[in-house]
């Protein structure tokens, strides 16, 4: 979706993310994150759920894969 600033006029696509939290789907999830080419002077906005967390506590249930974290900032 393309949106404009009401402030400045900028154009920016924004997409809006619901990554999945299971394997393999999740690893074509973020290969193809990873692979996203926006050139420089587009103004793009990704927002959603990624399904990452970074801490253990920031789950809700026990369990995961804790390898995860280390994907966060990367």
């Amino acid at each position: 979706m393309s949106i404009s600033s009401a402030h400045n006029y900028e154009a920016w696509n924004l997409v809006v993310v619901y990554g999945p939290s299971r394997q393999p789907r999740r690893d074509t999830f973020v290969s193809w994150l990873y692979s996203l080419n926006i050139d420089d002077d587009e103004l793009w906005l990704l927002i959603g759920d990624f399904n990452f967390y970074r801490y253990a506590k920031n789950r809700n249930r026990l369990g995961g894969n804790f390898d995860d974290t280390l994907l966060v900032g990367v």
